[in-house]
């Protein structure tokens, strides 16, 4: 089987309840069974994403956690 790679975006979907999709929701339950890459950056670019939503007041810091 192919490596999966996944991208923040879609991980910082999952965050953001107004950014959840069938595809992100998708990806979430296929990785609950399944392994997947990312990049050397993701875990900055995600954090980056939860920072910059906690900032902007789309998500609550119990959420961020």
């Amino acid at each position: 089987m192919a490596a999966f790679i996944i991208d923040s975006s879609v991980a910082a979907a999952w965050c953001f309840p107004d950014e959840e999709t069938d595809y992100t929701n998708g990806v979430l339950q296929f990785l609950s069974t399944s392994e997947a890459m990312a990049p050397r950056l993701w875990a900055y670019e995600v954090r980056n994403s939860v920072l910059m939503g906690l900032r902007r007041k789309r998500i609550a810091m119990t959420a961020a956690n």
